[in-house]
Formats: C-alpha cells, sequence, structure tokens
C-alpha cells in the first residue's frame, strides 16, 4: 500500500532493494481488523494520517538534498 524508495544495489549485481534506513521509517504491521468495526475505521484513518505525514517529511527532506547538491540516489545521502 505503500511506495518506499528502492535503490541500486552496486554490490548485488545491479539488483534494486528497499534503502533500509528509509524502510525502517514506513514499516509497521497492525491487525488484523474487521471490516466495518469502529477499531478497524480508526486504524484506517491513523494509516491515512500517516502516510500524508510521512510523505510530506520525505519531501521535505529531498528538497533540502536537491537543494544542498546531494545526489537523492545515494544511500549515504539518506543515512542522516
Amino acid at each position: 500500500m505503500l511506495t518506499v524508495p528502492m535503490l541500486l544495489e552496486q554490490v548485488a549485481r545491479g539488483m534494486a532493494a528497499p534503502f533500509v534506513p528509509l524502510l525502517g521509517r514506513f514499516a509497521s504491521i497492525e491487525g488484523p481488523f474487521r471490516l466495518g468495526l469502529p477499531t478497524t475505521v480508526l486504524a484506517a484513518t491513523r494509516l491515512g494520517d500517516t502516510v500524508c505525514e510521512m510523505g510530506i517529511r520525505l519531501a521535505a527532506d529531498y528538497i533540502g538534498h536537491v537543494r544542498q547538491n546531494e545526489d537523492v540516489r545515494a544511500g549515504e545521502t539518506w543515512k542522516q
């Protein structure tokens, strides 16, 4: 349901993989939830809020890196 930035792992023969420090910012598991229950509606609302908040933070980080002329495709850029 979420898009996580992928980086090309040069060591792994050109295989694409999620960049682990960023993956940790996105990953969480909740549930299972039964459809129609109030707890399910609250969980869906939390998911929507979290996706929006993380997207805004990631966009701000991305813009900051671009302004500093950093390579946004490099893993070292995102370790900060």
